[in-house]
């Protein structure tokens, strides 16, 4: 077992190599310094390093399922796919919650299965290591997601965008930006229990909503035991925001906060909440564009 002092450590050789301390064009075209500053968290338990990426627990396999990281460090993504194909170029942005998590863990392994074994490519942005602060999630995202559509060779008429917390609310943020960034606008976005504040005195910096194009389909999904505080007006206000999209194409769906072991295990009640209601948006969004 480690101690604290030596994960310390480790995290912070881990940061070095990645490139800590440079800048990069964030969303926007502004410049940016990446990951300067260490969150206030404490030190993960356990920390998976490729590529110079560092994540809160180790990133194991996923059955069925092929993954390869592309990209470096808070910039990169996991691409994955069913195995034994090619990477297919229907696309599924899929953005973490609040801490940097791999995409095998309990929460969202599941969804990811699914999502493959129905044809699409998954793109998994890093977009957060132990040391990045809020205001740099979405330019890292973007970085990602152009790391990971560029591997697939993503059909831009069919990338859709899922998140989870922060995630949720970063989709959105995305969505808007996208276009600006030289990247495809996802044809639909989901937002599942989304909210701008992951931890106490943090704030993800909002984008003007209202640049998301007009024919994007946008849900968002949040209801009792959500643990971000006004989960629900949170949820509203992303959609409120996207002025542009008509009433019709926007909605809200409530759903209970499935506590174990997270929103999307394996089980009937994330099936009909989550997964069934992005299944008919992608298939509508998609059959839009085409």
């Amino acid at each position: 077992m480690w101690k604290p002092s030596s994960i310390f450590v480790f995290v912070s050789l881990v940061a070095l190599l990645a490139g800590c301390g440079g800048t990069s064009k964030g969303a926007g075209g502004q410049a940016r310094t990446r990951d300067r500053t260490r969150d206030v968290r404490p030190a993960p338990h356990s920390v998976s390093a490729q590529r110079g990426v560092s994540w809160w627990v180790p990133s194991r396999p996923i059955a069925g399922v092929q993954q390869r990281t592309v990209g470096e460090g808070a910039d990169a993504a996991v691409v994955l796919w069913r195995s034994g194909r090619r990477p297919p170029r229907d696309a599924v942005i899929f953005l973490h919650g609040y801490e940097p998590e791999p995409p095998s863990v309990g929460a969202y392994r599941g969804w990811i299965r699914h999502l493959t074994a129905q044809g699409d490519s998954v793109v998994y942005p890093v977009y957060q290591t132990v040391n990045t602060r809020p205001e740099g999630y979405l330019a890292n995202a973007v970085a990602g997601i152009h790391a990971g559509l560029s591997a697939v060779r993503a059909n831009p008429a069919s990338v859709v965008a899922i998140g989870h917390t922060t995630g949720g609310a970063l989709v959105f943020d995305y969505a808007a930006v996208a276009q600006a960034e030289g990247l495809p606008a996802p044809r639909a976005v989901i937002a599942v229990y989304p909210g701008r504040h992951p931890t106490a005195g943090f704030e993800v910096t909002p984008v003007e909503l209202s640049r998301i194009p007009a024919g994007t389909r946008l849900m968002a999904i949040a209801g009792p035991g959500d643990p971000i505080p006004r989960g629900d007006q949170e949820a509203r206000a992303l959609l409120e925001g996207a002025t542009q999209v008509p009433a019709a194409l926007r909605s809200f769906t409530s759903a209970p906060y499935v506590r174990s072991p997270g929103p999307f295990p394996m089980s009937v009640v994330p099936r009909r909440s989550f997964w069934a209601p992005t299944d008919r948006l992608i298939v509508q969004a998609r059959a839009g564009a085409r």
